[in-house]
């Protein structure tokens, strides 16, 4: 697989307009994964998933698709580049800023595809770009840039993951 995206319910934005401008900008989306769907899967995930199905799509997909959820920022992120998977992003506070103490903007940039801008937004929600066709063509016409992203994840990804091995026993209780 070449992309997967996975939609969970949008339930708790604070302001009915953000809430409405993100749902608009999932479905777009959502419209343009269906309409490649040689290239994209699109799964939405509810009491009927199964643990390993929702596990195995970002390991065997290239890129891991990030809109926003019911927050800018998303659990879903974490997992794709555990995974090994190169996500891409649709809004500025996914990863680049709000994360900035794990990895930093620049190391972000560098393993993620970004489309987070309002412009990208707009194109996206307008249907004027076709985002899911620009990874295709970045997968086929470009695989140094794949290559470059998916090492750097690599060497990174650990750094994501919670673990006790860097704490002093006197920080537990």
């Amino acid at each position: 697989m070449l992309l997967v995206l996975g939609i969970y319910s949008i339930t708790s934005y604070s302001s009915f307009s953000i809430l409405i401008y993100i749902s608009i900008l999932r479905e777009a989306l959502v419209i343009q994964c269906k309409n490649n769907e040689k290239y994209c899967y699109h799964g939405t995930y509810d009491h009927k998933f199964k643990i390993n199905e929702l596990h195995a799509l970002p390991r065997s997909s290239i890129f891991c698709l990030q809109p926003p959820g019911d927050m800018p920022t998303r659990k879903s992120l974490f997992d794709a580049i555990l995974s090994g998977c190169i996500p891409v992003l649709f809004h500025p506070l996914t990863a680049r800023y709000m994360y900035e103490w794990h990895l930093g903007q620049s190391m972000w940039e560098a393993i993620s595809i970004n489309f987070d801008t309002i412009n990208d937004q707009q194109e996206l929600i307008n249907n004027r770009v076709d985002y899911i066709q620009k990874l295709v063509d970045i997968y086929k016409n470009h695989p140094e840039i794949i290559k470059e992203k998916q090492n750097l994840i690599k060497k990174y990804a650990s750094q994501l993951q919670y673990g006790l091995s860097h704490c002093h026993s006197s920080s537990i209780h």
